[in-house]
């Protein structure tokens, strides 16, 4: 699969003060985008290219944050046209089990059970009408201590910013979303369960306009029917 014309323009406008970061970005995304499946040793081509690709996620200079961002700015000029976009968002669990050196991990699963990892939170938008990813609109990269009873994005390379509740990933990406799009994009945010908290209804519904939301049903909840009788 030769993804290389279309990762050098999504890329191309990523500044990190180096144009050879830039460079590299663009080569690492071409391995990577054409092996998707594979770990980096695998997709690189040879040794060098895999510790260049290591130098480059470790160097001070290179922010998740400007990588997102420039793929962002490609993505606005995909929605020109578009009317309607689908903010799709969910949690995946990373865990690194083969990996004997890990540092800075959290708690994935329940209190008993000892598995460490990072929880990443990404909204994407789809085109409702050709059914295509748009692409990633938002991401956090999220740390939590069970025994603490804390949950932290870890900001990038900076300070953890510690989020109040399990349900702020859900109001932040929303917030990202909303200041990213066109006023003039009708947005309808699809959610899974862990959004169904009155925490999001209140600061997320009544700030967001000319949006709907779909969240799946975590709580019986009490409703008020046709009739007017309460019911669930």
């Amino acid at each position: 699969m030769d993804v290389s014309g279309w990762i050098r323009t999504e890329f191309r406008s990523a500044e990190f003060g180096d144009k050879r970061l830039t460079d590299r970005l663009v080569q690492l995304g071409d391995e990577l985008g054409s092996s998707p499946a594979e770990s980096i040793p695998g997709a690189c081509e040879d040794w060098a290219s895999t510790k260049a690709t290591y130098r480059f996620c470790d160097n001070e200079s290179v922010e998740s944050n400007e990588i997102l961002s420039a793929h962002k700015q490609e993505q606005r000029s995909r929605l020109s046209e578009t009317e309607q976009l689908l903010i799709v968002s969910d949690t995946t669990y990373l865990t690194f089990p083969r990996h004997p050196s890990k540092d800075d991990l959290g708690d994935i699963s329940s209190s008993d059970i000892d598995v460490e990892g990072v929880k990443l939170h990404t909204s994407i938008g789809l085109d409702p009408d050709t059914h295509q990813m748009t692409g990633v609109i938002d991401q956090q990269v999220l740390i939590e201590d069970q025994q603490a009873d804390t949950l932290h994005e870890t900001n990038g390379k900076g300070e953890p910013i510690q989020l109040e509740s399990d349900q702020e990933k859900w109001i932040r990406g929303d917030r990202q979303a909303r200041d990213w799009l066109a006023g003039d994009v009708n947005s309808l945010f699809v959610h899974d369960r862990g959004a169904d908290s009155f925490a999001f209804y209140e600061e997320v519904t009544e700030e967001i306009e000319n949006a709907g939301f779909i969240v799946r049903a975590n709580q019986n909840r009490r409703i008020w029917t046709d009739t007017g009788e309460p019911g669930k």
